[in-house]
């Protein structure tokens, strides 16, 4: 064992020296994409996966774009969709793979339900938390809880006030473990702060202080145009619930500067 108070009387700087020394070793200890796996199960793939996962990450996040746009096709939709699942599924890390098949399920959900098919709807996002709940039993992470979360958040629509009471609880509970991996995780924050826009006060509600977090995640400079958008959406409706219209407006313009077209903007206060 190491002794740190050796030679202290000689050397008032030696035991902080020996400490660092000691520390150091011990996170080497430890493996370094340790933390990164907590944050997306993508983290540390093999190159052939890797590569996988960008090719159908391409035509996902075209899909996924021009969904939130509103200057969506419904062929060229499902055809992007099928084109990243043809990727995703021949990726050899399970996590990774039941994660991005999860997002793949969610989208063709929300597909359905911009088309009025809801128990299509319902369906999908189901098959989507079963994924996102298969890919955290194998490697934790705050990307596939935040999917959950989402998923499950999206099925709430397809039920109704049933639904909303049976579910809540757990998409908060989602989002909370998302949050608690990797705070700065944009949609997890926006998904947390809807539970606390639209919950009622005994169960958590707190649209105050939803529009605070809100208010700092949109100032920040790293947001996607999506986390932006829906983030400026949310807080109209968070100032909505406060009575405050001006400022719900306001940010209702806002959300419509960056995508004018975008069909969340019905939900608009």
């Amino acid at each position: 064992m190491i002794n740190l108070h050796k030679n202290r009387s000689h050397s008032p700087g030696l035991g902080l020296m020996v400490f660092a020394v000691f520390f150091a070793s011990i996170l080497l200890l430890f493996p370094s994409n340790l933390e990164a796996s907590e944050l997306s199960p993508l983290d540390g793939l093999s190159a052939t996966d890797s590569t996988r996962s960008d090719q159908g990450l391409g035509y996902f996040e075209n899909a996924r774009r021009d969904l939130w746009t509103g200057e969506v096709s419904q062929n060229n939709f499902v055809r992007l969709l099928d084109q990243a699942e043809s990727a995703f599924s021949s990726i050899n890390n399970r996590a990774a793979r039941e994660y991005l098949m999860a997002r793949v399920l969610l989208y063709r959900g929300r597909g359905e339900l911009t088309w009025g098919k809801k128990a299509d709807a319902r369906a999908l996002f189901e098959e989507s938390m079963d994924l996102a709940k298969s890919s955290i039993e194998q490697d934790e992470s705050a990307e596939a809880l935040r999917v959950l979360a989402d998923a499950g958040s999206s099925w709430m629509i397809t039920k109704g006030l049933g639904g909303i009471i049976k579910m809540a609880p757990q998409v908060q509970e989602w989002s909370d473990r998302s949050l608690e991996l990797d705070p700065s995780n944009p949609l997890a924050l926006i998904i947390n702060a809807q539970g606390q826009i639209n919950a009622p006060k005994s169960a958590g509600g707190d649209p105050e202080a939803a529009a605070r977090r809100l208010n700092a995640l949109v100032a920040r400079r790293d947001m996607d145009d999506i986390s932006l958008f829906w983030g400026r959406v949310s807080l109209a409706q968070a100032y909505d619930k406060l009575k405050e219209r001006a400022e719900a407006q306001r940010w209702c313009e806002l959300a419509s500067e960056v995508f004018p077209e975008g069909p969340m903007l019905e939900d608009c206060p």
